[in-house]
Formats: C-alpha cells, structure tokens, sequence
C-alpha cells in the first residue's frame, strides 16, 4: 500500500493556464519577446524559468542569469494580481476530502512560494498537505526528479511508497525518474496519450474521476 500521494497544482488541482500565461506574457512584454500563448501552457509544467529561457531562445534575444531572474521575477509580480481567478477544479476539495487522514498528502508546483502560500490559504486547501515544495526550493525543475525527491525526503519516505498526481509530460517523466508511480490527469495541456507515452501508470480525464484514483491507491 502506498504511504503518500504528492499533487501537482498548476492544471491539476487549479486551472492556472491563463493566469500563468498572461503572468509569462507580460515579463517577456518588457524585453519584446513574443511568442503565443500555446507556446507557453505547453510549457508550464517547466516551470517561469525555464519557459522564458525557451521563449528568448525562440525569439533568439540574448540572456544571461541577471535577465532570467528579473523576467522570473516580474512574472511573479504579474502572477500576484491574477490570482483572485484561479478556480479548482471540480472534484479537488472532494478528493483531497477522501484522502485527509488515510494517506500523507505532499504537494510538488513549480510555482512560486509566495502564489501557492496564497492560493492554498484563501482557497482553503492548507490543511490537506503536511509538505509543500515550491519552485523557490528546486534547483532543477521538472522532467528532473529533484522536486518529487525532495518530498518523499521530507514526509521521511521512499520514493517507492509515493504516489504522484500530474497533468504535465515533464511532470509524469519527474515522477518516473524519482522511482514513483504517476497518475496522470488530462486536465492541463496535454492528451491522454502524451501522458499515457511517459509512462504513467493510470491516466484519468479528471481530478473528478475519484473513485478511479482511490482504486489505484488504495
């Protein structure tokens, strides 16, 4: 049986697309870098960084560590104003319900620390996660495992025990490469099928599918 179950926010719990994108959209404004909003919900589960980094690569304008972290930065300012429109996604409280007090229960975003301390306060959501790690906190971000790693060290688990929700290719590959099992959503900007290529272990259309997800880990 496993131990923990570590949830991804953005396009898992919260549908966050347009407030990342137009949060993205603003930073690379400052700089004329232009790309199309496909360009970056396809890569949000990168997380700011590293989707700006590939949105001047894309527009070939110089960078260096300096602009990345001013461009991050703004893009958390411009994330700050957008967060009184965040929704969850039906089914979430009801999920996180039925696991309160029969699983551990970690979450894993690249979002900022100071967006996801505010999205899980006025949403209500705190009380469900005894570890939360943020983008601050990761030096590698997704496809790179160290995220999940981190959680599983500090719930004091093996990886092996944990379970982890995700919307994202990056994210599904992160979870493999941590030696975790994947349940895969197609809520975000990727199909059943990219998600199900990566290696996931269960995909569901929904975090609604409850009852398919309480199967898989109970």
């Amino acid at each position: 049986m496993f131990k923990a179950v570590v949830f991804d926010f953005d396009g898992t719990l919260a549908d966050t697309k347009e407030d990342i994108t137009k949060a993205v959209q603003e930073a690379l404004s400052d700089v004329g870098c232009v790309v199309d909003d496909h360009f970056v919900k396809r890569r949000i589960g990168l997380g700011g960084r590293l989707v700006i980094k590939e949105a001047l690569e894309d527009n070939k304008i110089s960078y260096n560590d300096s602009l990345i972290e001013k461009l991050v930065a703004r893009a958390v300012r411009a994330r700050l104003k957008f967060l009184n429109g965040v929704k969850l996604f039906d089914g979430a409280f009801e999920l996180l319900g039925a696991l309160h007090n029969r699983i551990r229960i970690a979450l894993a975003t690249m979002s900022s620390r100071d967006a996801i301390d505010i999205l899980l306060r006025e949403r209500g959501l705190a009380k469900y996660f005894e570890v939360v790690i943020s983008a601050d906190e990761v030096m590698k971000p997704k496809p790179a495992p160290e995220i999940f790693l981190k959680c599983a060290d500090k719930l004091g688990l093996d990886p092996k025990d944990c379970v982890v929700v995700e919307d994202s290719v990056f994210g599904v590959q992160a979870a493999k490469a941590a030696g975790m099992r994947c349940i895969a959503v197609s809520s975000g900007a990727y199909t059943s099928e990219e998600l199900r290529s990566k290696g996931s272990d269960l995909v569901v259309t929904s975090i609604n599918d409850r009852e398919e997800i309480l199967r898989f880990l109970f």
